[in-house]
């Protein structure tokens, strides 16, 4: 059987989808208990307003709103590749649409 060799970049890509896709159980388990912390001061609020429990239903919902966008970047690197990796391919694909249209353009 023929072994296939990976190139660096392969490898360290392939690591921080392992360390991605780790790092999201962690993130979702935690943004789970934030967001039930936060129903739990809603409702405390609402039985009793008070100026803190509000601080805090703020301070917890940005803390929400960074842990879903930290989990949309690690679900795109587990799904896609680092983002470094992403950018290139997106570049590649233009650079390639850019040399068709030209070919394309010159053909008529």
């Amino acid at each position: 059987m023929i072994q296939e060799r990976r190139r660096p970049e392969q490898l360290r890509d392939a690591a921080r989808r392992v360390e991605a896709a780790e790092r999201l159980s962690d993130v979702e388990t935690e943004l789970e208990a934030a967001m039930l912390r936060r129903t739990e001061l809603w409702h405390e609020q609402s039985a009793n307003p008070d100026p803190r429990i509000a601080a805090d239903v703020k301070a917890l919902s940005e803390r929400i709103n960074r842990l879903w966008a930290e989990s949309r970047a690690r679900r795109a690197c587990v799904r896609a590749g680092s983002r470094e990796r992403i950018l290139s391919r997106v570049r590649a694909e233009a650079r390639f649409e850019r040399e068709v249209k030209k070919v394309q353009g010159g053909a008529r």
